[in-house]
C-alpha cells in the first residue's frame, strides 16, 4: 500500500465563458465604471479546462529545466512557469498564456487565497494545468472565470474553509467579473457546487506522467471530462444568470430558463481599457442614449433579446466599433444567424441557437 504522502488529489473543472445580455454603463468610481448588467454563464462547447494538483515539494516531480523570470509560456512548451509563493510553497502554471506569471489572474488568485494557508504544513507544489480555449480580448471573461475557479478549487484542495466574505474580498482585487463567476459556480454559497468539478487521486508516477507529457487537451479530456459529464447527470444547478450592479461587486442570482447560445469569436482582441476610454470620450452622448429607454432587469434574458437590439443593450458596442471596425463582422453574422448581440467590451458576438443541430 502506498504511503499517504505519495497520493496526490487532483481537482478538475471546466471554465465556461459569460455573455452580457445587456450592459449599461454609468459613472466612473476610482478605476471602475458603475454598471447595470445581466450576465449569463454559457455552458456550451466553448470552455477552458483547469486541473489543479498538489504534490510534495520534491525536485523529481518538477521539470528539470527552470523557467526564468519574465518568460512567456506557450502550450507547445513542456515546461511550466514557476514562482515561489512562500518558502514552503511553489506554484507551477502550465498553459498557453501570453503574459508573465505575476500578471496572470490565476497566479494572482493563488497569492490572494493562499494568504489563508497555514504554512506550518508540509512544503508543497501547486501544479495548475490550463487548456485555454476562451479567446483573450473577446469580452467573455476568460481570465476572470479562471481566477474564480482557482480560488474555489484551492479552497477545496487545501481545505481552507474560507467563507463567502473572504472569497468575495479576494475577487474584488482580481477584477470586476470575478464575483459573478463565484456566485454561479458556488450557486450562492461558500463552496464550488459539486455539479461543476470532479476529483481523482494519482500516485507520484501518475502525477509525473501528466506533468512531463503535457499533452494538455488529450490528458484532461481522457482523465476528467467524461467523469465530470457523468457526475453532472446526477447533480443539478439552479441558476446560470445574475444581475450585476455597482462596479461588479453586487451580484444577484436571476432564475430563468435560458435558451441555448452560439458564441461567435473572431481574431480581434479588444482592449477593455481602450474601449472604456473611447466610451468616456463620447460619454455625454452615450449616457444620454442609454437613458432613452431603461432596460428592465426583472425580465427574462430571452425577452430582453427579442425586445432590443445590441445598440440599445450594450453601451460598449459603438465604442468598440469605433476602435476595431467590428461592423463588418456583425453584418456578416446577421446574414447567417439573424439577430446577433455583443458581449462585454468585445470582440465576441452571440446569437440564440435556433435548433440543437447548430
Amino acid at each position: 500500500m502506498k504511503k499517504p504522502d505519495e497520493i496526490s488529489k487532483a481537482y478538475f473543472a471546466q471554465a465556461f465563458p459569460k455573455i452580457n445580455i445587456t450592459l449599461k454603463i454609468g459613472e466612473k468610481i476610482g478605476n471602475f465604471h458603475t454598471l447595470q448588467s445581466r450576465f449569463c454563464l454559457v455552458k456550451e462547447s466553448l470552455y477552458d479546462s483547469i486541473l489543479i494538483v498538489k504534490t510534495p515539494l520534491q525536485e523529481e516531480l518538477l521539470p528539470q529545466t527552470p523557467i526564468t523570470h519574465g518568460d512567456i509560456v506557450s502550450q507547445e512548451q513542456s515546461q511550466p512557469h514557476k514562482s515561489q509563493l512562500q518558502e514552503h510553497l511553489q506554484c507551477c502554471l502550465y498553459g498557453n498564456f501570453d503574459c508573465k506569471i505575476e500578471d496572470n489572474l490565476i497566479f494572482k488568485a493563488c497569492v490572494q487565497l493562499l494568504q489563508h494557508l497555514d504554512f506550518s504544513a508540509k512544503p508543497c507544489a501547486i501544479h495548475i494545468i490550463v487548456d485555454k480555449k476562451i479567446p483573450v480580448g473577446g469580452g467573455l471573461g476568460g481570465g476572470s472565470v479562471n481566477a474564480a475557479l482557482t480560488l474555489l478549487l484551492l479552497n477545496e484542495l487545501f481545505d481552507l474553509r474560507c467563507d463567502e466574505k473572504t472569497l468575495y474580498d479576494c475577487a474584488k482585487t482580481l477584477g470586476s467579473d470575478v464575483a459573478f463567476f463565484l456566485m454561479v459556480y458556488t450557486q450562492n454559497s461558500a463552496h464550488i457546487a459539486p455539479y461543476f468539478y470532479t476529483t481523482q487521486t494519482f500516485s507520484k508516477d501518475g502525477v509525473s506522467k501528466i506533468l512531463t507529457t503535457f499533452q494538455t487537451q488529450k490528458i484532461l479530456n481522457a482523465n476528467f471530462a467524461e467523469s465530470l459529464k457523468e457526475k453532472q447527470q446526477k447533480e443539478c444547478i439552479h441558476f446560470l444568470s445574475a444581475n450585476v450592479f455597482g462596479t461588479g461587486e453586487i451580484v444577484e442570482p436571476f432564475y430563468e430558463e435560458l435558451p441555448h447560445f452560439i458564441i461567435h469569436c473572431n481574431p480581434i482582441a479588444c482592449n477593455t481599457g481602450a474601449v472604456y476610454n473611447e466610451f468616456a470620450k463620447q460619454r455625454e452622448l452615450a449616457i444620454k442614449d442609454s437613458k432613452q429607454e431603461i432596460i428592465d432587469l426583472k425580465k427574462d434574458s430571452l425577452v430582453l433579446l427579442k425586445t432590443y437590439d445590441m445598440f440599445m443593450l450594450n453601451d460598449l458596442y459603438k465604442p468598440a466599433c469605433n476602435l476595431y471596425g467590428l461592423e463588418s463582422i456583425a453584418n456578416m453574422l446577421c446574414k447567417n444567424y439573424g439577430n446577433v448581440y455583443f458581449s462585454g467590451s468585445g470582440s465576441s458576438f452571440f446569437s440564440i441557437k435556433q435548433n440543437t443541430k447548430e
